[in-house]
């Protein structure tokens, strides 16, 4: 236990891309946690709509992977070596 979060997903791209915004989720709420202000919380309703076109946006992991690899490869990174 407590040795990191699991992702999984359809394809390498599928997954990377939830991990990257699982991330980023992560991120925004323990910054606004550290407001100490009262959080505003999205209905159920808006959270739904949202992830349902989030998962029906067609190549879009695809896409973000395309592009996270070519910035990479111009900044000369050896991932794939």
């Amino acid at each position: 236990g407590n040795h990191g979060v699991l992702i999984i997903g359809r394809t390498v791209a599928e997954t990377f891309n939830r991990l990257t915004y699982f991330e980023r989720a992560a991120e925004t709420y323990i910054r606004a946690l550290q407001t100490g202000q009262v959080l505003r919380v999205l209905s159920d309703d808006v959270a739904e709509k949202t992830a349902r076109e989030w998962e029906a946006y067609p190549g879009f992991a695809d896409a973000h992977l395309r592009e996270i690899k070519a910035l990479l490869d111009e900044d000369g990174a050896t991932y794939a070596s």
